[in-house]
């Protein structure tokens, strides 16, 4: 199949005041946007969050039983230290999910959790089977246990973190807080200290003891006997989870909070090492809405972008989900409603190459308010230096590409601005064949331009990448795009469309972008570029310097040359070349015109001259070369291996 991708020219007149404006909560919380990370089983989903948080995959992974919480509860700071997925198993069998996402993620080194008696010896030799080095830690009990993954952790935070052994939600509250700062996590009897952590202590050197939980989890003279204990207490679960977030909320990124039942420890679990890597706190809910989680919520409302869903909805119903971000169910928006919601976080894009000359563009949208932009990667590839232009008129310099991914054809990057109106995110594993949508762009440059229609198929596989398959037409200039639902939310970036057929027009599923908007490769735009790219600016030199002038008849004919950057504008352009061309113009007088005109033998000698000094100085594999001869002409240089993809 070949395929034209588009850049869109976007020029917004649209101009959006908002100077001290009253947002109330409700509309403020409805703005974020929501992800749901779950499967069809616990294990699953942890599958799953392993695979999002891990996408380019992990050498290490954390092996805990999906049925037992005790002796897993302290492997969070374990998992941070070795940036590894948590991942669940079957007591007697390695669970078939599990085994298929170690495969997945390339892992060569798993810690066991726990004894044989909730992860057996049958396990652990299938892991070893896979040519996976296994380690197993675990002690006589789960608190024996919680001791031997602290010392495997070390403490050189000089800070210790302990939680009631006989219950699940206090460890969770603080997993993601211990796990950013690597301090060991070590389970308590209500009323006993254990041996070993009265070892453990001893050997180390605890200048902060965080206590996770009320007297009636733990009572004062276990406390009393821990190194500068500091209690974190509520009446419930739920008040000492918001009571551990608001003690270290200044350590907490909120632009990415996580959400889990506090009914159950799988989920928040597998999360705690994604919510650790992202520096995240993870929020338990209850089955029903709570008062003390909305005013939270509320508090936090222009902090966090995007609440990530851990579970299914047994877990965590949508409706759940909506009365606490303020959102009314049961309707869906109308065309209008949802043009007015996307379009103010629509933006343009313009690209140009290192000597200022415009290459292309296309559109982009705002996913941060702090001046994060998405967009798709082919828009910006080979590009020195972009612009971004929002839809109230004010033009960015692209400060840095934060991250991009060149198979899917996706990029984030950076432009220092604050206070920009963000999209709100929708999920695009729950869309289906045959659901509304429109996109929303700015083909041939006609900006705010809506168009609707349906999802022709919600998966298809073209050539390796998947893409949503729409009938909602995309025209040239729509590159980066959104593509939204009926409740006004973007489940994907507009990006191609194919010529062979009608309404065969698709768009980059927007789950394929949100791992990437925690990623910072902090890189400027000549940074990423190919590095066959550096072959042009010399190859430009040095035209001018040698040919910069000829002689004809006695008189000298001046040239200037100009560097341009096509990217496949043929309708093979998802398969075809990418081309330079240097365009050498002759700087003449009529005089020097009719020399030219009357000697045209004579010019194309030194032409044919130029090329073959070029096709020897650079070789066949970067040069080949072809002429117009018109007020100008041209050389292209085409098909070099592994940059032939380009998309316009």
């Amino acid at each position: 199949m070949k395929m034209y991708a588009k850049r869109c020219i976007f020029v917004s007149l649209t101009l959006i005041l908002c100077l001290g404006a009253f947002v109330p909560d409700a509309l403020a919380l409805s703005a974020i946007s929501t992800h749901r990370i779950s499967g069809d089983t616990r294990y699953t989903t942890a599958a799953n969050i392993a695979k999002e948080g891990w996408s380019g995959g992990s050498q290490w992974a954390i092996i805990a039983c999906g049925s037992n919480f005790p002796d897993a509860l302290a492997s969070t700071p374990l998992a941070a230290k070795y940036n590894a997925p948590i991942l669940l198993t079957e007591k007697d069998s390695l669970t078939a999910v599990t085994k298929s996402t170690l495969t997945a993620l390339g892992t060569k080194n798993v810690y066991i959790v726990g004894g044989t008696a909730v992860v057996s010896t049958a396990v652990e030799a299938q892991l070893k089977s896979m040519g996976i080095l296994v380690t197993r830690l675990s002690g006589s009990d789960r608190y024996y246990t919680s001791v031997e993954i602290a010392k495997r952790i070390g403490n050189t935070s000089g800070m210790l973190v302990v939680a009631p052994g006989g219950d699940y939600p206090n460890a969770l509250s603080v997993s993601s807080y211990a796990g950013k700062k690597q301090i060991p996590m070590i389970l308590v009897d209500k009323s006993t200290v254990s041996e070993s952590l009265k070892q453990y202590v001893a050997n180390n050197s605890i200048q902060q003891t965080y206590v996770i939980g009320n007297t009636a989890e733990i009572n004062d003279s276990v406390v009393n006997a821990l190194p500068s204990p500091t209690r974190i207490q509520g009446t419930d679960r739920y008040a000492t989870n918001l009571a551990v977030l608001k003690a270290f909320e200044s350590e907490y990124a909120f632009d990415n909070t996580f959400l889990a039942t506090g009914n159950n420890f799988a989920d928040a679990l597998a999360g705690s090492s994604y919510a650790a890597k992202l520096s995240s706190p993870i929020i338990l809910t209850g089955k029903t809405s709570d008062s003390r989680i909305n005013n939270y919520l509320s508090a936090l409302s222009s902090s966090i972008t995007q609440l990530n869903i851990l579970g299914g909805e047994a877990a965590i119903s949508s409706s759940l989900v909506n009365s606490y971000l303020g959102i009314e169910t049961g309707g869906t928006l109308t065309a209008k409603e949802i043009f007015a919601k996307v379009s103010p976080s629509i933006v343009y894009i313009e690209t140009y190459d290192s000597s200022g000359n415009a290459l292309g563009s296309g559109s982009g949208f705002i996913v941060d308010s702090s001046g994060k932009v998405a967009t798709n990667y082919h828009v910006i590839k080979g590009s020195y230096s972009a612009k971004v232009k929002t839809a109230a008129g004010i033009t960015y310099d692209v400060q840095k590409v934060l991250s991009y991914n060149e198979t899917t054809d996706l990029a984030i990057l950076k432009i220092s601005a604050t206070g920009l109106t963000a999209v709100s995110l929708g999920d695009s594993s729950l869309i289906e064949t045959g659901d509304n949508i429109y996109a929303i762009g700015n083909p041939f440059g006609l900006e705010d331009t809506i168009s609707n229609g349906l999802i022709s198929t919600k998966s298809r596989d073209i050539n390796g990448t998947t893409y949503i398959q729409i009938s909602a037409p995309i025209s040239s200039g729509s590159s980066g795009g959104a593509l939204v639902d009926d409740q006004g939310k973007v489940i994907g970036i507009t990006a191609a469309v194919y010529y062979g057929g009608q309404n065969l027009n698709f768009a980059v599923p927007i789950n394929l972008l949100r791992p990437m908007l925690s990623e910072n490769i902090n890189k400027t735009l000549p940074e990423i570029l190919p590095a066959i790219y550096s072959v042009f600016s010399n190859m430009a030199s040095y035209i001018q310097d040698a040919y910069g002038t000829n002689v004809i008849a006695g008189q000298t004919i001046k040239y200037a040359v100009t560097v341009t950057t096509y990217q496949g504008n043929t309708d093979t352009s998802h398969d075809g070349s990418a081309f330079i061309v240097f365009t050498v113009t002759p700087e003449t007088d009529s005089a020097e015109s009719d020399v030219l005109d009357n000697h045209f033998n004579a010019y194309l000698v030194w032409l044919e001259a130029m090329l073959n000094d070029l096709q020897t100085r650079y070789g066949s594999n970067a040069f080949s070369g072809g002429m117009y001869y018109g007020d100008s002409f041209y050389m292209s240089f085409d098909n070099w291996d592994g940059y032939t993809q380009y998309w316009y």
